[in-house]
């Protein structure tokens, strides 16, 4: 029976050793990221850098400079638009949970009641009690979001203090990003190069 691969000499796909360790290659080294695609998308002369992480650095040196520019009144509406939302979503949160809570545990005493028919049912039920008493605390620990509700509004300069510390964080994190994905990029590249060399 064929592989993955070796499917691809059978119907005729690959007819040379030189294209059979090309399209193995995408299992090894620079081409890994597109072991996932489909086996007869060809592999580029080129890895190109991903615009995601440029991206992301344009949006975050925008956010500060928004940021830093804002007047204290557009802080403030800031600031209480983001509180509101959050007091919003921690009450859900709450209440999700409390109904969530109740639902495993209804569940979980009807299982407790369950009488398995033979001895050989026991592990099943044991795991199904286990299974959901693995999530009950995510649902009855309601103390964090009780917690952030009942946290005060940050200040206007506390607030513009800690986004910037946050946006300057993103910044440093995706020039990193940009800098590795380069380097990666490039050893990519003379690998894929040097394969394609050694094929001539």
């Amino acid at each position: 029976m064929p592989t993955g691969y070796t499917a691809y000499i059978e119907d005729g796909e690959v007819s040379s050793g030189n294209d059979f360790i090309m399209l193995c290659a995408r299992a090894f080294g620079a081409t890994i990221s597109m072991r996932d695609e489909p086996l007869n998308k060809p592999i580029p002369e080129k890895f190109e850098i991903s615009s995601y992480n440029n991206n992301q650095l344009e949006t975050a040196k925008l956010n500060l400079s928004k940021i830093e520019n804002m007047s204290n009144d557009d802080i403030q509406t800031e600031i209480d638009l983001e509180y509101n939302k959050n007091q919003q979503y921690y009450k859900n949160k709450i209440e999700e949970n409390k109904i969530q809570y109740n639902r495993h545990i209804n569940i979980l005493n009807e299982i407790k009641k369950w009488i398995p028919p033979t001895l050989d049912h026991n592990e099943l039920k044991q795991f199904a009690i286990n299974q959901i008493n693995l999530v009950l605390s995510d649902y009855a620990e309601s103390d964090y979001y009780i917690d952030k509700i009942n946290e005060v509004k940050p200040t206007i300069d506390q607030w513009k203090r800690e986004k910037i510390e946050s946006i300057k964080k993103d910044i440093l994190y995706y020039t990193k990003e940009i800098n590795a994905e380069t380097k990666r990029i490039e050893s990519r590249n003379d690998w894929i190069k040097q394969l394609r060399d050694s094929l001539n």
